[in-house]
């Protein structure tokens, strides 16, 4: 969600450096480096060897889809003819929708929905409950061990502080002190639960994604110039619950005739961006039990 454009033309030629296309868009070249949005981080070197941090984006994912005339690549040496250094990498040269004669309004409107595929999703054995060694105080040695509901006698208590599911067999018959066992008000609290697995497994916790995009273009030309005014939204919420970017746009366009053989053009990109919710970027490690 919110991740930035990735494109590379001429293979890998930097290990920790950038490897992106220069995108060109009617004339005006765009940085396209992983994380350009990172400020903490500019160009975010961490994550493109394999490192932790936030993906804000990048510049050419704010490109509107809709305004886009036509799309050229380039790859070998006129890339790095036309723009040296920058275009080592490659171009991509897009050349956005002119004005037409006359005034004229285009409305875009699209979405997409998206939904976990539980298979690819992995799958987590349901035998073993929390803990990883039989290194706790009960007899057993996968519990703590202690009186708490108060009654004099030792109480088996889930070692849940334990990231991993390496610990007692499931057991119903086993009467365990759970996490919400412990949480004052709650309706579990002060009782025992049995040792079994959780009834909800970990695809519950994904929903539904959606993304839709809406714009309005403005356009008009004369003898005397051109202008274009576009208004973009695009709205998307991911899988994961309270993850949401609400992403405008503003591109603002103008063309004076001077003479017949000479024009000036300016042109003008706004964009805001409000996201919560983004996804890290982390190595893991996993420990694996066999069963």
């Amino acid at each position: 969600m919110g991740g930035s454009t990735n494109i590379t033309l001429r293979g890998i030629r930097s290990i920790t450096g950038d490897n992106q296309a220069l995108f060109v868009v009617d004339g005006v070249p765009y940085a396209n480096a992983s994380g350009t949005r990172n400020i903490l981080n500019t160009g975010n070197s961490a994550q493109r060897t394999g490192g932790g941090g936030y993906d804000y984006g990048s510049t050419a994912a704010d490109f509107n889809a809709d305004d886009i005339e036509t799309i050229t690549v380039l790859k070998g040496a006129a890339a790095s003819a036309l723009y040296g250094s920058q275009g080592a990498n490659g171009v991509i040269l897009i050349t956005t929708k002119k004005a037409t004669r006359g005034l004229g309004i285009t409305v875009n409107a699209g979405g997409s929905l998206g939904i976990l595929d539980k298979s690819t999703f992995p799958k987590f054995q349901r035998l073993y409950g929390a803990g990883y060694d039989s290194d706790k105080e009960d007899p057993s040695g996968f519990f703590y061990y202690d009186d708490i509901d108060g009654d004099g006698e030792p109480d088996l208590i889930a070692p849940v502080g334990d990231d991993a599911s390496y610990g007692h067999r499931f057991d119903p018959n086993l009467q365990v002190i759970h996490w919400k066992n412990l949480i004052p008000g709650s309706p579990e609290y002060g009782k025992k639960s049995p040792w079994v697995a959780p009834s909800n497994t970990q695809d519950k916790f994904f929903r539904k994604g959606s993304a839709t995009n809406f714009s309005v273009f403005m356009d008009g030309a004369s003898d005397k110039g051109t202008f274009k005014l576009g208004l973009t939204r695009n709205d998307e919420q991911g899988i994961i619950e309270n993850s949401r970017i609400v992403k405008h746009l503003i591109n603002i366009a103008a063309t004076y005739n001077l003479t017949s053989k000479l024009s000036v053009t300016a042109a003008a990109n706004y964009t805001n961006i409000n996201g919560k919710g983004r996804w890290g970027q982390a190595t893991t490690a996993v420990k694996a039990r066999t069963l």
